[in-house]
């Protein structure tokens, strides 16, 4: 995408995420400013966090990789040079990959990623990604309001 970016993260542990953003914030802007012989802050606003059912994670993954077909940037995800699909669909190599979340299953992941968009969960997602809202079963949701309180 050409102002955003989507990642993908399962984290591990409770403070898993935010650390994680924390230093990715840190390092690239520390970069950027070096590069560009600049000072201050880079980002505009704070990442966006949207809780999914971890089940669901496959639905998630094909929702950002097709991004850039929905977009009109390609025709196939797997020929776009700033996404995991390559990787993901083609088994090709990418540094950018920092876990594999598919866990060997990459012929039944291409099969699903390949078949058409389920329009519910494309508008499911792209209306929770909106509204910052978790989106996942209703078991999950149920789960998480319960450990929420809400």
């Amino acid at each position: 995408m050409t102002n955003h970016i989507h990642l993908l993260i399962l984290p591990q542990n409770t403070d898993g995420l935010i650390n994680f953003m924390k230093l990715l914030a840190q390092r690239y802007t520390q970069y950027f400013n070096r590069k560009y012989h600049r000072s201050g802050k880079l980002w505009e606003n704070r990442y966006k966090l949207i809780p999914f059912d971890p089940e669901t994670y496959y639905v998630v993954l094909k929702y950002i990789e097709m991004n850039p077909v929905r977009a009109g940037l390609v025709s196939d995800g797997a020929t776009y040079p700033w996404s995991s699909a390559s990787y993901h669909l083609l088994g090709k190599e990418n540094q950018t990959i920092m876990a594999d979340c598919l866990h060997d299953s990459i012929f039944s992941y291409k099969r699903f990623f390949y078949e058409e968009e389920v329009t519910e969960d494309l508008e499911a997602i792209r209306t929770s990604a909106q509204q910052g809202k978790a989106w996942g079963k209703p078991a999950f949701l149920e789960e998480l309001a319960n450990s929420l309180d809400r």
